[in-house]
């Protein structure tokens, strides 16, 4: 999506208030992020965070009695 709006990591970084290398481990897979940031980086492309989820290989958690137990 950025390179498509040809955008610099730099300046999407600067919008979203976070490190360009943080950007750029994101982008690289590397980072794992949560709702609040998938929200600011959206916002600084300027589309809606449903974008930026659509593509994601994501993976089932477990959660309530299927969550493997603590120890």
């Amino acid at each position: 999506i950025r390179r498509s709006k040809k955008l610099s990591q730099e300046k999407v970084a600067h919008d979203a208030e976070i490190d360009q290398a943080y950007l750029s481990r994101i982008e690289a897979g590397r980072s794992v992020i949560g709702l609040h940031m998938v929200q600011k980086i959206s916002q600084a492309l300027g589309v809606h965070p449903s974008e930026l989820l659509k593509d994601a290989k994501l993976e089932p958690i477990a959660v309530g009695e299927d969550a493997p137990a603590s120890k």
